[in-house]
């Protein structure tokens, strides 16, 4: 039995110091509110617009009626305290693109949400409108 306490002797007592120092780290994390593994200098913050109005986003001027469901959308967003606080609704905006709809009279778009720099969407609701074209005008001339 002797043996088997001797062997490896110095591995078992680095153990025992490690373990030691990793329970003092924790302890210590704990009574003073260190959250281990997170970012110290940048806090995050979140900022959510409820009925931000989806815009559509179409090419040229082919005088379209186009019907989008749902018109408005919830988008939050991450960032740094000051930064959100700072935004607002005019600074993002929520869309559906037409071009890839084509001649479509109806189709399924994402919807897409431009926010500024130092900013990130994280959620937007529902994600998925439903877009259709009332009246089709003329095509856009070309020259």
């Amino acid at each position: 039995m002797r043996a088997l306490f001797q062997q490896n002797l110095g591995l078992k007592v680095f153990a025992l110091l490690l373990a030691v120092l990793t329970w003092f780290t924790i302890r210590l994390a704990i009574q003073h509110k260190i959250a281990l593994g997170a970012p110290a200098l940048s806090p995050v913050a979140t900022r959510e617009f409820r009925r931000l109005p989806v815009q559509v986003l179409a090419e040229g001027t082919r005088g379209d009626v186009v019907q989008v469901w749902p018109k408005e959308v919830t988008a939050r967003f991450s960032g740094e305290p000051d930064v959100l606080d700072a935004l607002t609704e005019r600074d993002v905006a929520a869309f559906v693109n037409l071009v890839k709809l084509g001649d479509a009279t109806q189709a399924m778009g994402r919807i897409e949400v431009f926010c500024p720099a130092g900013v990130t969407l994280v959620s937007v609701a529902p994600r998925i409108a439903r877009i259709e074209r009332m009246t089709s005008g003329p095509p856009p001339s070309q020259k």
